[in-house]
């Protein structure tokens, strides 16, 4: 799909993020060096890497690179943070280190944004590396925390048009900067996982919109980082689901939701001990446990946006849509 044609061309600031991400970060810079979208800037924050990426980064990126260098791996989140902080552009990209742009993905994703100033954030289509099919076109939770996926492992001809979804995955998202400020970021509070969640979660209660446009392509490796770390992804999984909901739902949503889900998580342990995995049973515990004793914690970083008045039974409605979510 072309995109319409642009009666200007707002400054786009793109943030990859990289610990020792050199095998990664050769072909995402040089497939985002090759946009067709030229008003755009890369800045690269190295999470304290001792690879040689960031110096690869100096070399490659020319005029249209700045490198943030930090002392040690801040974690993804707070890295992010840093790299919109010192954004230019009047729209901010979040790249993975771990994908591979297509020539028109920028030019899609700021048409889209510019033609629709309902829409707070939007995503790229993301694809399975080297191949057509759908990782992802847009993501869902239940009103548990639960993660679903519209669209994974379809073709990606089966949608053209901009899809609604409950919130965008960070792996290549586009916000608008103003939007950005006002939420205050991603909540470090999150370590490796929704923190994209909570963020579209504020979008959706200040009356913006978020969808994913299947014009704008990007193909992803996915859990290229995580994946470094085994034994804690099911601790982050269930302490930041649990985070999530403690932080965005009102009294009556927290006792309605709440205890649900931690039983969900307590039997998902149990299931792992049962199938002769007790690593992952005891981080699951410990993970829901940690969400649990920091509640008072959690709620004191509770900010509601309410500009338009939306109601918490309209964005519980948006937070999943059965017929075209599958789960992961």
């Amino acid at each position: 799909m072309a995109p319409v044609a642009l009666p200007r061309t707002p400054r786009v600031s793109i943030v990859i993020v990289g610990y020792d991400s050199l095998e990664y970060l050769t072909n995402c810079l040089s497939s985002v060096l090759k946009s067709r979208y030229s008003n755009f800037e890369v800045i690269y924050v190295d999470n304290g890497s001792t690879d040689a990426s960031a110096r690869y980064f100096d070399t490659h990126a020319g005029k249209t690179g700045r490198t943030i260098r930090l002392d040690r791996n801040y974690g993804f989140t707070t890295a992010n943070n840093i790299g919109a902080k010192a954004a230019t552009g009047e729209y901010i990209v979040f790249l993975n280190v771990d994908t591979i742009v297509d020539s028109e993905w920028l030019e899609q994703l700021v048409t889209t944004l510019e033609n629709a100033p309902d829409v707070g954030a939007a995503q790229a289509l993301l694809l399975q590396l080297g191949s057509d099919l759908i990782d992802s076109l847009g993501e869902f939770i239940t009103p548990y925390g639960t993660v679903y996926s519209r669209g994974y492992g379809e073709p990606a001809s089966t949608f053209s048009t901009p899809q609604e979804a409950f919130y965008s995955k960070g792996a290549a998202m586009i916000t608008r900067s103003y939007l950005w400020r006002t939420v205050g970021g991603f909540d470090p509070v999150f370590h490796l996982y929704y923190q994209e969640t909570d963020y579209c979660w504020k979008l959706w209660a200040m009356g913006c919109r978020v969808i994913c446009v299947p014009g704008s392509k990007v193909w992803h490796v996915g859990g290229a980082v995580s994946s470094r770390r085994p034994s804690l992804i099911k601790y982050y999984e269930a302490r930041e689901r649990l985070v999530l909901l403690l932080k965005n739902y009102s009294a009556h949503s927290l006792v309605k939701y709440v205890p649900i889900t931690v039983c969900l998580q307590f039997a998902n342990a149990v299931k792992f001990l049962f199938r002769g995995d007790p690593t992952n049973a005891a981080n699951i515990t410990r993970g829901t446990i940690s969400a649990l004793i920091h509640t008072r914690v959690i709620w004191k970083r509770r900010r509601f946006f309410s500009a338009r008045g939306v109601a918490e039974d309209y964005i519980i409605r948006k937070l999943m849509v059965p017929n075209i979510a599958r789960t992961l």
